[in-house]
């Protein structure tokens, strides 16, 4: 680097910093929470001044999100959860968040705003320190959170943990399971999932890492330490649950496992603990009431970076701009299958509609939708994935932006918010290209 593009690149950095340091005064002087200032100072100070709205997943207090931008305060998202929940903090470990504060969540080091439905852990105590067969109990020892664990093992009859009362299961009934398990030595066994639960309810642990299986979903922690995420339906035996998982006789070595967690739903979603009986988490609401003056009515562009909550399972709206109704609304939706859903209607029906063949990634996706009429364009991760020549008119202001979630119903919300832009003008190709590479 020359000398003059080392100073140059000092004074950006140095602007950067700057503003990142306004922010952090504007957040901490309305009594808010700041954090991830060295994931900002990571971000483009061109892109954020080119935008009209910038959301980053930094700022929060009880029933608000602070922008970015506008710096005044008008872009801030007002957020809702009536009930605490839980998150990975900077530092990798689970932690209580109290009722309507938003959940700034770390996936590898980078902060995400964590969105998700209304469900219930009927597992109880999430966090066992009695309860089975041929299973012994110890003080949590891996750093992430948890106060107990159970060791399974390779003993008669195999080694088995339960929930303490009975939990009544429906028959033939689609729910999740999901637990932390630690791999204590390097040998192969089979833990078995549920009392009466079909053999979707199996999982294989090879060696000291989680096998390439894909009848369940497996997220690494570090230090052999894994998230496990499993569907099952029940059988037709006996609808009391009494047992969770067993690591049978004929498999030598042992497991640790606590965190457990069983829900009434498709796929599962993050930790809820509980004690004495099942607990529901509240779903999360995160939205703009008035976004009319930086998101473009009939023209404009909306980008926003994201994580699928669970890759190749769950669905999620990206977000929706809307007049609070089912008509004169703009969303986005990536799919179980990975693929995007573009939508746009107005009274009159449906102006555009259409699905990707293009599939997002297991991990930071940027996508950005252009419009304007006789010109709609979506890019997703750097590439064209959609476009129209229709006609677009809409009949109301959209005057709300949802972000994760929509004016209709929290049961399509489970992702990650990274970020968010919105523009008032309509980004050319190669605009859009470098915004969501």
């Amino acid at each position: 680097m020359t000398p003059q593009r080392r100073i140059l690149f000092s004074r950006l950095v140095i602007s950067l910093a700057m503003v990142i340091n306004a922010f952090k005064s504007r957040v901490l002087g309305d009594g808010g929470t700041f954090e991830a200032e060295n994931y900002l100072l990571t971000q483009s100070l061109a892109t954020i001044n080119s935008a009209d709205f910038v959301l980053f997943a930094s700022g929060s207090k009880s029933g608000k999100v602070y922008a970015f931008k506008p710096t005044n305060g008008t872009g801030d998202l007002t957020f809702s959860r009536a009930s605490s929940g839980y998150r990975f903090n900077p530092y990798g470990v689970l932690e209580s968040i109290g009722s309507n504060i938003p959940r700034i969540n770390y996936i590898a080091g980078v902060p995400a705003l964590l969105l998700e439905p209304l469900r219930t852990n009927i597992f109880f105590p999430s966090d066992p320190s009695s309860g089975g067969n041929n299973a012994t109990f110890a003080a949590n020892d891996w750093g992430i959170g948890f106060t107990n664990k159970c060791i399974l093992n390779n003993s008669s009859g195999g080694s088995l943990i339960y929930t303490a009362q009975p939990t009544t299961v429906q028959i033939n009934t689609t729910y999740s399971a999901s637990f932390y398990v630690k791999i204590i030595d390097g040998t192969v066994g089979t833990p078995i999932f549920g009392n009466g639960i079909s053999s979707q309810g199996y999982f294989n642990f090879c060696g000291t890492a989680i096998s390439s299986d894909s009848s369940y979903k497996k997220t690494s922690l570090g230090n052999n330490i894994w998230r496990i995420e499993v569907t099952g339906t029940s059988g037709a035996g006996s609808p009391n649950n009494t047992g969770f998982l067993r690591w049978t006789s004929n498999k030598p070595g042992s497991i640790e496992i606590t965190g457990i967690q069983i829900e009434l739903a498709p796929y599962s979603s993050s930790y809820i603990a509980t004690t004495t009986g099942a607990v529901t988490r509240v779903g999360d609401s995160a939205l703009i009431n008035n976004a009319t003056s930086f998101v473009g009515q009939n023209s404009g562009t909306i980008f926003a970076s994201y994580i699928p909550y669970i890759f190749g399972v769950s669905s999620s709206r990206i977000f929706v701009s809307t007049d609070d109704s089912l008509n004169n609304r703009i969303w986005l939706v990536y799919n179980a299958n990975n693929t995007i859903t573009c939508f746009l209607r107005n009274n009159s029906g449906s102006i555009f509609s259409a699905t990707s063949a293009a599939t997002q990634t297991n991990g930071i996706n940027k996508i950005a939708i252009a419009y304007a009429n006789n010109d709609i364009r979506i890019y997703l991760n750097g590439s064209p994935i959609l476009s129209s020549n229709a006609t677009l008119a809409f009949n109301a202001n959209r005057n709300s932006l949802y972000i994760g979630s929509s004016e209709t119903s929290n049961d399509l919300n489970q992702i990650y918010i990274v970020s968010c832009y919105t523009y008032l003008s309509v980004l050319s190709n190669s605009e859009l290209a470098d915004l969501t590479i």
